[in-house]
Protein backbone atom coordinates (compact mmCIF):
# COMPACT_ATOMS: atom_id res chain seq x y z
CA UNK A 1 0.00 0.00 0.00
CA UNK A 2 1.39 3.40 -1.13
CA UNK A 3 1.77 5.94 1.47
CA UNK A 4 -0.63 8.94 1.34
CA UNK A 5 0.93 12.06 -0.07
CA UNK A 6 0.07 15.70 1.00
CA UNK A 7 0.26 19.24 -0.07
CA UNK A 8 2.96 21.16 1.72
CA UNK A 9 3.07 23.75 3.41
CA UNK A 10 3.21 26.51 3.80
CA UNK A 11 -0.57 27.27 3.03
CA UNK A 12 -1.86 31.03 2.24
CA UNK A 13 -5.35 32.17 2.78
CA UNK A 14 -6.27 34.89 -0.39
CA UNK A 15 -9.96 35.99 -1.72
CA UNK A 16 -9.42 32.90 -4.34
CA UNK A 17 -8.84 29.95 -2.23
CA UNK A 18 -6.73 28.26 0.60
CA UNK A 19 -3.44 26.48 -0.81
CA UNK A 20 -0.04 25.92 -1.14
CA UNK A 21 2.42 28.69 -1.54
CA UNK A 22 3.24 27.62 -5.66
CA UNK A 23 -0.26 28.43 -6.02
CA UNK A 24 -0.17 32.40 -5.03
CA UNK A 25 2.94 32.45 -6.44
CA UNK A 26 1.42 30.85 -10.13
CA UNK A 27 -2.26 31.21 -9.82
CA UNK A 28 -1.90 33.31 -12.72
CA UNK A 29 -0.94 30.41 -15.30
CA UNK A 30 -3.00 27.77 -13.16
CA UNK A 31 -0.12 25.76 -12.35
CA UNK A 32 -0.97 24.81 -9.19
CA UNK A 33 -4.62 24.34 -7.93
CA UNK A 34 -5.70 25.82 -4.29
CA UNK A 35 -6.82 22.81 -1.62
CA UNK A 36 -9.94 24.45 -1.02
CA UNK A 37 -11.99 27.78 -3.25
CA UNK A 38 -13.55 30.64 -0.91
CA UNK A 39 -15.53 33.59 -1.02
CA UNK A 40 -14.46 36.73 1.12
CA UNK A 41 -18.22 38.31 0.60
CA UNK A 42 -20.58 37.46 3.33
CA UNK A 43 -18.89 35.21 5.00
CA UNK A 44 -19.96 33.77 8.23
CA UNK A 45 -18.08 34.61 11.63
CA UNK A 46 -16.87 31.43 11.49
CA UNK A 47 -15.60 31.06 7.82
CA UNK A 48 -12.25 32.94 8.72
CA UNK A 49 -11.43 30.44 11.42
CA UNK A 50 -12.08 27.55 9.08
CA UNK A 51 -9.59 28.75 6.93
CA UNK A 52 -7.38 29.52 9.32
CA UNK A 53 -7.76 26.03 10.47
CA UNK A 54 -7.74 24.48 6.85
CA UNK A 55 -4.33 26.88 5.74
CA UNK A 56 -2.64 25.75 9.28
CA UNK A 57 -2.99 21.49 8.78
CA UNK A 58 0.85 20.89 7.32
CA UNK A 59 2.15 22.68 10.03
CA UNK A 60 -0.34 20.90 12.66
CA UNK A 61 0.24 17.55 10.90
CA UNK A 62 4.16 18.49 11.36
CA UNK A 63 3.44 19.11 14.86
CA UNK A 64 1.36 15.43 15.68
CA UNK A 65 4.37 13.77 13.97
CA UNK A 66 6.54 15.42 16.40
CA UNK A 67 4.14 15.14 19.59
CA UNK A 68 4.23 10.88 18.10
CA UNK A 69 8.22 11.11 18.33
CA UNK A 70 8.47 12.94 22.07
CA UNK A 71 5.81 10.60 22.96
CA UNK A 72 7.53 7.16 22.37
CA UNK A 73 10.68 8.87 23.53
CA UNK A 74 9.32 9.41 27.40
CA UNK A 75 6.76 6.76 27.27
CA UNK A 76 3.64 9.22 27.65
CA UNK A 77 1.15 7.06 26.73
CA UNK A 78 -1.60 10.01 26.17
CA UNK A 79 0.07 12.04 23.82
CA UNK A 80 0.82 8.65 22.13
CA UNK A 81 -2.69 7.71 21.48
CA UNK A 82 -3.52 11.34 21.09
CA UNK A 83 -1.00 11.78 18.15
CA UNK A 84 -1.76 8.34 16.64
CA UNK A 85 -5.58 9.24 16.27
CA UNK A 86 -5.10 12.87 14.69
CA UNK A 87 -2.27 11.29 12.31
CA UNK A 88 -4.50 8.34 11.74
CA UNK A 89 -7.59 10.27 10.75
CA UNK A 90 -5.39 12.86 8.81
CA UNK A 91 -3.91 10.01 6.72
CA UNK A 92 -7.80 8.45 5.94
CA UNK A 93 -7.27 5.23 8.10
CA UNK A 94 -9.81 6.33 11.49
Amino acid sequence: MSETKFTPGPWFIDGQGIGPKSFADDQNYGITMPVAYIEEYDWPEDHGANANLIAAAPDLYEALETCLMYGAITGDDWVLLKAENALAKARGKA
